[in-house]
């Protein structure tokens, strides 16, 4: 028994040493815009006391990339929502534009992500976004999908979320079931890495709210996932 015990104590010790490489992403959930309830733009900040509709900007940065990997893959991710409501019901709101993958010859233009929607039981309570490159090797060293989220390549920007604040403290969206991966040399996708949530907290009169609380309140809006949808 104690050798068995000792097996998997080393086990164990090699996994920890030795993690597996994967690629490394930093999810972002800005507040882009402020707007009332006829859209007119407000100053961004926190805290109203009356109903207010916020932007929030989805993005993705790549910090690295692991060997054999050769861009990003693709993103997916739920959205979890506490005293906060689609405006306008409008759901995820992608940001997909055209690029050219070869440069002068013609007949290149791609969308940047192959798919770029709410592909979960309903395409409108964002559960199940997922975010994914064209399958394939790249194979134009004028490609500009290759460097997508890379520094001096295209920006990792995704989409929007545009969520009604009703003025009650303590609001926060989160970005939950963060899973993501590459795409490799030989344009295979590799297996997903899981990603932290990210949270974000508005109707806050005070200071930012600390990491700690972040976390705390973004496990609230997990568990109280679409509540008032």
């Amino acid at each position: 028994m104690r050798k068995e015990i000792l097996a998997l104590a080393c086990l164990f010790g090699l996994l920890h040493l030795s993690p597996v490489q994967a690629i490394s992403l930093k999810i972002s959930a800005d507040i882009q815009g402020v707007y009332d309830e006829d859209f007119n733009p407000l100053p961004v900040q926190r805290y109203y006391g009356f109903p207010v509709i916020y932007q929030f900007d989805i993005s993705f940065a790549v910090k690295s990339l692991a060997p054999g990997e050769d861009s990003f893959g693709g993103l997916a991710f739920n959205v979890d929502l506490y005293n906060f409501e689609d405006a306008y019901d409008v759901g995820w709101t992608r940001d997909n534009p055209v690029v050219d993958y070869n440069g002068f010859p013609p007949g290149g233009l791609r969308y940047l992500f192959s798919t770029n929607a709410d592909v979960g039981a309903s395409d409108s309570d964002e559960q199940g976004i997922l975010i994914q490159m064209e399958a394939g090797a790249f194979t134009s060293a004028f490609d500009p999908r290759r460097n997508v989220g890379e520094p001096g390549g295209l920006p990792g920007y995704v989409g929007s979320l545009f969520l009604r604040h009703k003025g009650y403290p303590g609001a926060v969206m989160t970005i939950s079931g963060i899973q993501y991966f590459a795409k490799t040399t030989t344009g295979q996708f590799t297996p997903p890495t899981m990603g932290f949530p990210v949270s974000k907290v508005v109707g806050w009169r005070g200071p930012e709210p600390s990491s700690l609380v972040l976390a705390g309140l973004g496990m609230m809006a997990s568990i109280c996932r679409r509540h008032q949808r």
